[in-house]
């Protein structure tokens, strides 16, 4: 039996998980089914993240040397420069024997960012800059110059509804391989949808 052949294998999960596609798609259109089933989910989930789902255009500056980062910081603070020329400054690169780098980032995704950034974006105002964060060794400078709040548009839906889709169907599939190593082969399933998410 086929079924047998694969438990003596790691091909199990991925068999599993192309016949339980097969039986679903057999049902109505995989999409169909993702919004049939977890719109409301997907709609409640965006409203909880929405503020981390926002994006955002910022440009940094990244020194190794806290003590760095503050003087920069408050020079930035006094308008005595901007964060393009004090990449360029003698002093950031020769004075103090660090290379900096300065870029425009984005627009990204707030939800994309680590934490030790996500945070101080989420809370600061456009055009504000930032108190040096620290990213792993380096220090950051960040000056948030955008920032667009999320929007739940038809796209954005079906992605999130598909997301919950594939989620349910990795842990479908978990279960059906947990319980194909663990029965007897008497009691496999033969269907392997067997119960829809609710």
């Amino acid at each position: 039996m086929v079924i047998d052949e694969l438990l003596a294998t790691d091909l199990l999960e991925a068999w599993l998980r192309r016949r339980l596609l097969d039986q679903l798609t057999a049902l109505a259109p995989p999409q169909d089914l993702a919004h049939q089933f977890f719109a409301a989910s997907a709609v409640t989930s965006f409203l909880r993240q929405s503020q981390r789902l926002a994006t955002v255009v910022f440009e940094s500056l990244s020194v190794l040397d806290p003590e760095l980062a503050q003087e920069l910081y408050f020079r930035l603070l006094a308008g005595e420069a901007t964060i393009a020329e004090l990449l360029h400054h003698p002093d950031v690169r020769a004075g103090f024997g660090q290379a900096g780098s300065s870029s425009h980032q984005g627009p990204t995704s707030l939800i994309e960012l680590p934490d030790n950034l996500l945070q101080p974006l989420l809370s600061c105002r456009v055009g504000s800059l930032c108190p040096p964060i620290q990213l792993e060794e380096r220090f950051l400078l960040v000056r948030l110059l955008h920032r667009q709040p999320a929007r739940l548009d038809p796209s954005s839906l079906s992605r999130v509804e598909q997301a919950f889709m594939d989620q349910w169907i990795a842990t479908r599939v978990e279960e059906l391989a947990l319980q194909l190593t663990t029965q007897p082969p008497g009691e496999w399933p033969q269907d392997l949808v067997v119960a829809l998410p609710s």
